[in-house]
């Protein structure tokens, strides 16, 4: 079964009236029967626990670091838009490109640990020092890095290792990828207490 032949529908769950909740009812109704592929992104408000099926539905809460990160980004071009995407547009140039630059080979290294997963990026990102952040910027082409701006960027991925946690073992991996080329039926819900699980759905095409 091809995932082409089922759309896929995001619901970004901004619940503000009856209105909203009908339209997440309806769909949901939708998917049950086969009809669409459903992510329902539940911002904290606690949609997860009132609409998902344990038995059938699939959940990643960020809190309980069970995203199956490398199995959604394995290519380069994946490392460097999430690393993006968690680093966010707050982080002023030129400190944000270098951040990003820096996450994302850390991403490249630690796809590779066994178990690899959101904890082991943290881990490795609070392990970066000046002299590893400025290795890494100057062979990517970067010119000479000042101690002061290989600073400012470890304070940035000091700030992203707080946002990964540890997966809860009583949680099983969960992958985008996968649920998106299972059969339709199951939703996919995404508890997204992190900018890096609300954007988690820009991995599903």
């Amino acid at each position: 079964m091809n995932r082409d032949d089922f759309p896929i529908n995001i619901f970004n769950c901004d619940i503000h009236d009856d209105e909203d909740l009908d339209t997440l009812e309806y769909l949901i109704r939708q998917a049950r029967e086969g009809h669409i592929r459903l992510v329902v992104v539940d911002e904290d408000i606690g949609l997860a626990h009132r609409y998902a099926d344990p038995e059938r539905d699939q959940h990643i809460d960020a809190d309980r670091g069970n995203w199956d990160v490398f199995a959604d980004n394995f290519l380069p071009d994946h490392h460097a838009a999430f690393s993006r995407d968690v680093i966010g547009d707050f982080v002023p140039e030129p400190a944000r490109s270098d951040a990003v630059a820096v996450l994302a080979a850390i991403m490249v290294a630690a796809s590779g640990e066994p178990g690899g997963d959101l904890s082991t990026i943290a881990a490795m990102a609070r392990q970066a020092d000046v002299g590893a952040i400025r290795t890494i910027l100057e062979d990517h082409g970067a010119p000479a890095i000042r101690d002061q701006h290989a600073m400012v960027v470890q304070a940035v991925l000091n700030g992203v290792a707080r946002r990964f946690v540890k997966r809860d073992p009583d949680m099983p991996r969960v992958s985008l990828e996968r649920w998106a080329d299972a059969d339709p039926g199951p939703i996919l819900f995404i508890t997204a207490h992190a900018p890096s699980m609300k954007h988690a759905p820009r991995c599903v095409p």
